[in-house]
């Protein structure tokens, strides 16, 4: 099964609660959840940088590097898929990790194992526990469609 095909279902689940009028997951709970499923993946918590210009006193700009919490999952051969990207849509995207273009893309992303005391909460464990469920369901009626071979 496509990772894609098991995150648009998600997309679609979280759309249908009405009460939040937002998304029901985190990038650290939907991470978790699809390497319940997709087992070859490989969950990794850590930081998300980012490039703020800022106006000094003078005329010169300063640059200034931000970082937040955040989850992504690497492939068996190195890429970055990115399952709920920092101010990006749409998602999931597809991270080129290697070669001359990294700086651009695998280089944004900081593996700090310190991120998962912080972020995996008891409330965190739950989201993901019922995130999980509900995309293994999904990936059973997928297999369900698929012909037999």
């Amino acid at each position: 099964m496509h990772i894609w095909k098991i995150v648009f279902a998600l997309s679609d689940y979280a759309n249908k609660d009405k009460k939040t009028k937002s998304p029901i997951y985190r990038c650290h709970s939907v991470c978790r959840a699809m390497k319940a499923v997709v087992p070859e993946v490989e969950v990794i918590d850590g930081h998300y940088l980012g490039l703020r210009w800022r106006k000094a006193g003078t005329k010169r700009r300063l640059i200034a590097m931000l970082n937040c919490n955040h989850t992504w999952l690497l492939l068996p051969r190195g890429s970055i898929v990115d399952l709920y990207p920092v101010g990006i849509i749409p998602n999931p995207l597809l991270v080129v990790n290697r070669g001359k273009y990294k700086p651009f893309g695998g280089g944004l992303y900081v593996k700090d194992r310190s991120v998962t005391k912080k972020v995996m909460t008891p409330a965190m464990w739950k989201e993901t526990q019922i995130i999980t469920a509900y995309a293994r369901k999904v990936v059973k009626a997928q297999k369900e469609k698929e012909p037999t071979k």
